[in-house]
């Protein structure tokens, strides 16, 4: 009698295990089907690789360690530059597929919104790419929002394998599947990471040092959502309003201070902004300036966002208190940089680059 029981008891388990074994493979099934790019994978897509050269990249042919053989985008890993090919073409939202090989030990990446300065995978977004097949999923794993989110799983292949990533981008929404599984289900305006990070820009393929291959690039884009109007047609000061001797004017697509003393205002009045510019520092020498918000007059000019182009800048942060990393400084260094200004209501944030 003990015995019989005991089988049973056994049997038991052992149905348990089956069915919890039969959910946590059904969990991982693959969520789209692995397609065949060497043509398009539906309506409205188009190739953003001829097979034959970098027509639609920034890039010249053959510079660095990138070139083009036998169809695919090889990328050489040495010399480490460029460090990013980048699309000539900006998107918003877009439904993307690539596939890519790796070779050992090799870390790479897909780029998007890709900013003109600053650090690409802080202030735009990098779907990763690592040599990591087998491994735990972390936030640096393949398929991870770099350094962010961590991928659902680890759908990574083999070293020397074809890999098929589709990245799905339509504000806030991002979905990234890896080889046919859902890795990213991600709204990013609820993330405070990734949540103030640019809303368009070109899309990147990264050389950290490593050989990786790329082949079969397709992009279908979807409707803009960024409502925000641009305020400078790069052409003209049509819209703005000069207040004082200082001499503002346009070159090559660029608002230009030369001289004198004075602001630079728009006509129209704003109320909650996102508010992004690039901005060379280098001309300023010992001088500096600043973008106001909240402005409504010369005696009541707002909120003042500094910069400076000299080290000796940081002296002008003592005022701010001690929060602010002595890191802050580096990035005035470069030619460009972006500054970023979000306010609303009694809040504001302003970044310099992806500080």
């Amino acid at each position: 009698m003990f015995k019989r029981k005991t089988i049973v008891a056994m049997v038991f388990i052992s149905l348990i295990l089956i069915i919890w074994s039969a959910i946590s493979c059904d969990q991982y099934e693959q969520s789209i089907p692995v397609l065949d790019l060497a043509k398009s994978p539906g309506p409205d897509y188009y190739s953003l690789f001829n097979y034959k050269d970098f027509s639609g990249w920034n890039i010249e042919p053959d510079e660095g360690a990138w070139v083009v053989e036998k169809g695919i985008i090889h990328c050489k890993g040495t010399p480490q530059n460029p460090y990013l090919i980048l699309s000539e073409k900006e998107y918003e939202n877009f439904d993307f597929y690539a596939e890519f090989r790796v070779s050992r030990d090799c870390n790479s990446g897909i780029f998007y919104h890709v900013p003109l300065a600053g650090r690409q995978s802080r202030l735009g977004f990098e779907s990763q790419i690592l040599d990591d097949h087998g491994k735990n999923p972390d936030k640096n794993s393949t398929g991870s929002i770099y350094d962010v989110v961590p991928p659902i799983r680890n759908a990574m292949k083999r070293t020397g394998k074809w890999n098929q990533y589709r990245i799905r981008f339509d504000w806030p929404i991002c979905n990234v599947w890896l080889n046919g599984y859902l890795v990213q289900d991600i709204n990013f305006s609820t993330n405070p990471d990734l949540k103030y990070r640019l809303r368009n820009g070109t899309i990147g393929l990264s050389n950290h040092g490593y050989e990786v291959d790329f082949r079969n690039l397709w992009i279908r884009e979807l409707s803009d959502k960024d409502s925000g109007p641009g305020i400078f047609n790069e052409k003209d000061l049509t819209g703005w309003t000069v207040i004082g001797d200082v001499d503002w004017h346009v070159e090559d697509g660029m608002i230009v201070s030369t001289k004198g003393e004075g602001y630079l205002v728009t006509e129209r009045e704003y109320d909650n902004v996102y508010f992004h510019a690039y901005v060379e520092c280098d001309t300023l020498q010992d001088y500096h300036s600043r973008f106001w918000y909240r402005w409504t007059g010369v005696d009541d000019p707002g909120y003042a966002a500094d910069f400076y182009d000299f080290p000796d800048a940081v002296k002008y942060t003592e005022q701010y208190g001690d929060d602010i990393p002595a890191d802050i400084i580096m990035p005035i260094r470069s030619s460009w940089f972006l500054y970023r200004i979000i306010s609303g209501g009694r809040q504001s944030r302003v970044y310099l680059n992806e500080y």
